[in-house]
C-alpha cells in the first residue's frame, strides 16, 4: 500500500501557494496535476507521491531547491496571519523564546489531539550552554526542513533573532524509513526589528525572500506528466 499523508498537509501546501504566488498560479498546477476537483480536502488522506509532485512544481515556480523551500513554507506557517490558529497552537504555555522551544516536544501530541490522524515527527529539545538544539525523528526529514523556518519566523514574536542550523544525523540500528534531523538553534535580542518580519504583519520573510506578485514568478510549465 502506497504510503498517505493526511489531507491537511497538502491543504496547507495549496494555501501557501494561492497567498504567495496568486489563486492562479494554484488552478496551473492543480491542472498540471490532474486534481478535480481543484483543491484538497483537508480531512482525507494522499499519496505521498502526490504531495512530492506538488513540492516539485512549487521548486520550478519559486525557483528554490528543495530545502530553501521547505523553509519558506515553514516561515508561512509561523508568520502569515492566514495560520494564525496554528501559531496559537505554538505558542501556547510559552512565555519567552526558550519556553517556546522547549514546548515543541509537546506539538505532535497536541496536534494529534486536535486532528486525528495527523502524526507529525517526534521531537526532544536539548539545551548545552547557548546552543538550544531541537532533535526531530520521524519518516520524513522534510518536516525538520519546515520546522526550521516556523522557528525562524515566530522568534520576532518574542523580540528574538533566531539562526538554525539543520544537521542530519545517521542512527545505527535504526529503520531505514526512520530519519533524525537536529536544528541548532542560537538567538539574540533583535531589539524590535528582527531579520523576519513575522505576527501580525501581513508581509513575511524568509532568508531574505520577500513575496512576490504572481506577474514576476516565472510561468508555471503546462502538459506535465501526470
Amino acid at each position: 500500500m502506497a504510503q498517505q499523508n493526511h489531507g491537511l498537509i497538502n491543504r496547507v501546501l495549496q494555501r501557501f501557494v494561492r497567498d504567495r504566488f496568486g489563486a492562479d498560479v494554484w488552478r496551473q498546477i492543480a491542472d498540471d496535476l490532474g486534481l478535480v476537483p481543484p483543491r484538497f480536502e483537508p480531512m482525507l488522506h494522499y499519496d505521498v507521491a502526490l504531495t512530492q509532485r506538488v513540492l516539485s512544481e512549487m521548486q520550478q515556480i519559486s525557483g528554490k531547491p528543495r530545502e530553501d523551500l521547505l523553509g519558506c513554507i515553514g516561515a508561512y506557517l509561523g508568520g502569515h496571519p492566514h495560520m494564525i490558529a496554528f501559531q496559537r497552537l505554538l505558542r501556547f504555555g510559552a512565555d519567552d523564546f526558550d519556553g517556546f522551544l522547549r514546548s515543541l516536544e509537546d506539538v505532535p501530541d497536541r496536534v494529534a489531539l486536535s486532528i486525528p490522524g495527523l502524526n507529525l515527527p517526534q521531537i526532544e529539545v536539548q539545551r548545552s550552554h547557548d546552543v538550544i538544539r531541537v532533535v526531530c525523528v520521524g519518516q520524513w526529514p522534510e518536516y525538520a526542513l519546515a520546522l526550521r523556518g516556523v522557528v525562524q519566523a515566530m522568534a520576532p514574536q518574542y523580540g528574538r533573532h533566531a539562526m538554525v542550523e539543520v544537521v542530519p544525523v545517521m542512527q545505527s540500528g535504526c529503520a531505514a524509513s526512520v530519519s533524525r534531523t537536529d536544528l541548532l538553534v542560537r538567538s539574540q535580542s533583535c531589539g524590535g526589528a528582527g531579520g523576519v518580519t513575522a505576527f501580525p504583519g501581513r508581509i513575511y520573510r524568509h532568508q531574505g525572500l520577500a513575496q512576490r506578485r504572481p506577474d514576476q514568478l516565472p510561468s508555471v510549465r503546462r502538459g506535465a506528466s501526470r
